[in-house]
Protein backbone atom coordinates (compact mmCIF):
# COMPACT_ATOMS: atom_id res chain seq x y z
CA UNK A 1 0.00 0.00 0.00
CA UNK A 2 2.75 2.00 0.56
CA UNK A 3 4.11 1.71 -2.62
CA UNK A 4 1.26 2.48 -3.93
CA UNK A 5 0.87 5.61 -2.12
CA UNK A 6 4.88 6.54 -3.09
CA UNK A 7 3.48 5.57 -6.83
CA UNK A 8 0.74 8.28 -7.13
CA UNK A 9 2.81 11.03 -5.49
CA UNK A 10 5.74 10.73 -7.83
CA UNK A 11 3.30 10.88 -10.66
CA UNK A 12 1.78 13.99 -9.05
CA UNK A 13 5.69 15.36 -8.48
CA UNK A 14 6.68 14.73 -12.22
CA UNK A 15 3.62 17.10 -13.33
CA UNK A 16 4.29 19.92 -11.13
CA UNK A 17 8.16 19.35 -11.37
CA UNK A 18 8.82 18.61 -15.27
CA UNK A 19 7.59 21.72 -16.67
CA UNK A 20 10.07 23.82 -14.21
CA UNK A 21 12.66 21.29 -14.95
CA UNK A 22 11.68 21.58 -18.90
CA UNK A 23 12.93 25.48 -19.26
CA UNK A 24 9.85 27.33 -17.84
CA UNK A 25 8.21 30.46 -19.22
CA UNK A 26 9.71 33.69 -20.37
CA UNK A 27 8.89 36.81 -17.86
CA UNK A 28 10.70 39.81 -17.75
CA UNK A 29 13.11 39.60 -20.44
CA UNK A 30 15.58 36.97 -19.54
CA UNK A 31 14.17 36.19 -16.24
CA UNK A 32 12.24 32.42 -16.45
CA UNK A 33 9.34 31.73 -14.14
CA UNK A 34 8.22 27.82 -13.45
CA UNK A 35 5.15 26.76 -14.95
CA UNK A 36 4.00 26.84 -11.51
CA UNK A 37 5.32 30.54 -11.49
CA UNK A 38 7.12 29.80 -7.86
CA UNK A 39 10.97 30.17 -8.77
CA UNK A 40 12.62 32.35 -10.59
CA UNK A 41 15.99 31.59 -12.41
CA UNK A 42 18.39 34.70 -13.46
CA UNK A 43 20.40 34.02 -16.29
CA UNK A 44 23.84 35.51 -15.42
CA UNK A 45 27.06 35.47 -17.65
CA UNK A 46 25.50 31.99 -19.01
CA UNK A 47 25.42 30.50 -15.44
CA UNK A 48 21.77 30.15 -13.76
CA UNK A 49 21.31 31.48 -10.07
CA UNK A 50 18.59 30.45 -8.40
CA UNK A 51 17.50 31.77 -5.30
CA UNK A 52 16.99 29.11 -2.82
CA UNK A 53 13.29 27.65 -2.61
CA UNK A 54 11.09 27.85 0.20
CA UNK A 55 10.45 25.13 2.49
CA UNK A 56 7.93 22.87 1.71
CA UNK A 57 4.55 23.87 2.89
CA UNK A 58 3.01 20.51 3.82
CA UNK A 59 4.59 16.96 3.66
CA UNK A 60 2.80 16.23 0.40
CA UNK A 61 4.52 19.17 -1.23
CA UNK A 62 8.07 17.43 0.36
CA UNK A 63 7.18 13.96 -0.36
CA UNK A 64 6.85 14.83 -4.44
CA UNK A 65 9.74 16.37 -4.12
CA UNK A 66 11.94 13.39 -3.03
CA UNK A 67 9.86 10.95 -5.66
CA UNK A 68 10.77 13.63 -8.49
CA UNK A 69 14.28 13.81 -7.39
CA UNK A 70 14.63 9.64 -7.11
CA UNK A 71 12.90 9.28 -10.37
CA UNK A 72 15.13 11.81 -12.03
CA UNK A 73 18.36 10.07 -10.50
CA UNK A 74 17.23 6.81 -12.07
CA UNK A 75 16.78 8.35 -14.91
CA UNK A 76 20.11 9.76 -15.45
CA UNK A 77 21.90 6.58 -14.08
CA UNK A 78 20.22 4.98 -16.80
CA UNK A 79 21.49 7.40 -19.35
CA UNK A 80 24.94 7.76 -18.30
CA UNK A 81 25.64 3.58 -17.05
CA UNK A 82 26.39 5.31 -13.70
CA UNK A 83 24.74 3.26 -10.30
CA UNK A 84 21.86 5.16 -8.82
CA UNK A 85 24.39 6.26 -5.86
CA UNK A 86 27.40 7.18 -8.34
CA UNK A 87 25.01 9.70 -10.00
CA UNK A 88 23.25 10.86 -6.51
CA UNK A 89 25.98 11.39 -5.17
CA UNK A 90 27.62 13.47 -8.53
CA UNK A 91 25.11 15.70 -8.16
CA UNK A 92 25.57 16.45 -4.70
CA UNK A 93 29.09 17.15 -5.31
CA UNK A 94 28.64 18.73 -8.47
CA UNK A 95 25.47 19.38 -9.52
CA UNK A 96 22.85 18.54 -11.90
CA UNK A 97 24.25 20.25 -14.90
CA UNK A 98 27.78 19.12 -14.53
CA UNK A 99 26.17 15.51 -14.06
CA UNK A 100 24.82 16.71 -17.81
CA UNK A 101 27.65 17.79 -19.15
CA UNK A 102 30.33 14.89 -17.67
CA UNK A 103 28.33 12.21 -19.58
CA UNK A 104 27.02 13.98 -22.94
CA UNK A 105 23.19 13.38 -21.55
CA UNK A 106 21.20 14.60 -24.46
CA UNK A 107 17.97 16.98 -22.35
CA UNK A 108 15.67 16.05 -25.05
CA UNK A 109 16.86 11.90 -24.08
CA UNK A 110 16.83 12.82 -20.84
CA UNK A 111 12.80 14.48 -21.20
CA UNK A 112 11.92 11.73 -23.35
CA UNK A 113 12.87 8.92 -20.35
CA UNK A 114 11.10 10.61 -17.69
CA UNK A 115 8.09 11.43 -19.85
CA UNK A 116 7.85 7.65 -20.13
CA UNK A 117 8.68 7.16 -16.92
CA UNK A 118 5.59 9.35 -15.80
CA UNK A 119 3.47 8.27 -17.79
CA UNK A 120 4.26 4.60 -16.83
CA UNK A 121 3.88 5.59 -13.35
CA UNK A 122 -0.03 7.35 -13.80
CA UNK A 123 -0.55 3.86 -15.46
CA UNK A 124 0.29 1.81 -12.68
CA UNK A 125 -1.11 4.14 -10.11
CA UNK A 126 -4.55 4.05 -12.08
CA UNK A 127 -3.93 0.06 -11.79
CA UNK A 128 -3.97 0.28 -7.85
CA UNK A 129 -6.61 2.85 -7.54
CA UNK A 130 -4.69 5.81 -6.61
CA UNK A 131 -5.98 7.92 -9.69
CA UNK A 132 -8.49 7.25 -11.83
CA UNK A 133 -7.89 5.95 -15.51
CA UNK A 134 -9.22 9.29 -16.32
CA UNK A 135 -6.39 11.54 -14.26
CA UNK A 136 -4.06 8.56 -15.77
CA UNK A 137 -4.97 9.26 -19.26
CA UNK A 138 -5.20 12.82 -18.84
CA UNK A 139 -1.33 12.87 -17.68
CA UNK A 140 -0.01 10.69 -20.17
CA UNK A 141 -2.09 13.40 -23.13
CA UNK A 142 -0.79 16.74 -20.99
CA UNK A 143 2.94 14.85 -21.68
CA UNK A 144 1.74 14.39 -25.36
CA UNK A 145 0.51 17.68 -26.02
CA UNK A 146 3.49 19.65 -24.41
CA UNK A 147 6.14 17.01 -26.37
CA UNK A 148 4.02 18.33 -29.73
CA UNK A 149 5.23 22.00 -28.68
CA UNK A 150 8.05 21.18 -28.28
CA UNK A 151 8.92 19.65 -31.24
CA UNK A 152 6.87 22.20 -33.15
CA UNK A 153 8.76 24.91 -31.65
CA UNK A 154 11.82 23.10 -32.40
CA UNK A 155 11.09 22.09 -36.17
CA UNK A 156 9.89 25.80 -36.57
CA UNK A 157 13.32 27.13 -34.95
CA UNK A 158 15.66 24.88 -37.50
CA UNK A 159 13.70 26.32 -40.16
CA UNK A 160 14.11 29.56 -39.68
CA UNK A 161 17.86 28.70 -39.06
CA UNK A 162 18.05 26.54 -42.40
CA UNK A 163 16.35 29.88 -44.18
CA UNK A 164 18.73 32.65 -42.57
CA UNK A 165 22.09 30.26 -43.48
CA UNK A 166 20.53 29.75 -47.01
CA UNK A 167 19.90 33.82 -46.93
CA UNK A 168 16.49 33.24 -48.17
Amino acid sequence: MIKKIVTILLTVSMMMWGTAFAGGKEKCGGTKMSASGTSAVAETAGTDVRPPRPPHRHAGGLLGKYLHDNMMTEALSELSGQTVDAVKAEIEAQGLRAVFETYSIDQAAFRTLMDSKTVKLAQQAAGCGLLTQDQATAIAQEIESATATTETATEAATTETTATETGN
